[in-house]
């Protein structure tokens, strides 16, 4: 037992991975949705490495169940431009 049941513990999750590689498409595709922000010193691998990008959503746990769990979206046309470019789609 990870923690005692008379104690409640949250934890926020964050850090998550803005992109993944899909096996079917051989490509890289978001792994939560292509609105989502993008941690801003992770802004220039956008282009050249983008396994290595954070998202800016995040999960509340208590006690090991997610609570509700969100993101910052993307606020700025150029970032969701390059995004967009990076998934091969319009914009």
């Amino acid at each position: 037992k990870l923690i005692p049941k008379d104690r409640w513990e949250f934890l926020w999750l964050t850090g998550f991975p803005l992109f993944e590689w899909s096996e079917t498409e051989k490509r890289w595709v978001s792994a939560q949705h292509p609105f989502t922000g993008i941690i801003e010193e992770d802004l220039d691998k956008l282009e050249s490495a983008p396994w290595e990008l954070r998202s800016k959503g995040y999960d509340l746990v208590l006690n090991g169940v997610e609570l509700g769990s969100g993101s910052i979206r993307i606020h700025r046309q150029d970032v969701q431009a390059r995004v967009f470019r990076a998934l091969g789609l319009s914009d």
